[in-house]
């Protein structure tokens, strides 16, 4: 029975390989990275104001509740005299 012993000559893959070589070895030391500190991290998108998601928002008024689209008068759908 063989022991496969990895081969350090083996063949990088080619995009991980495209990747490191994109930034030079002084940048890739200066690369840092993990978690930071939630005190740091304030910057927050605000919701835009007419969301209405913490109640109704501005109520609307009783004269523009009213309002309604009217029916053409050539429509006759209720003009039964043509039956």
């Amino acid at each position: 029975m063989r022991i496969m012993k990895k081969n350090e000559n083996s063949k990088k893959p080619f995009f991980a390989n495209f990747l490191e070589n994109q930034i030079s070895k002084d940048e890739q030391n200066a690369v840092q990275g993990g978690a930071t500190s939630v005190l740091t991290d304030n910057v927050q998108t605000m919701k835009y104001p007419s969301d209405s998601e913490d109640g109704p928002g501005n109520p609307t008024k009783p004269i523009y509740d009213t309002a309604q689209t009217m029916k053409y008068p050539s429509d006759s759908d209720e003009d039964y005299s043509e039956i």
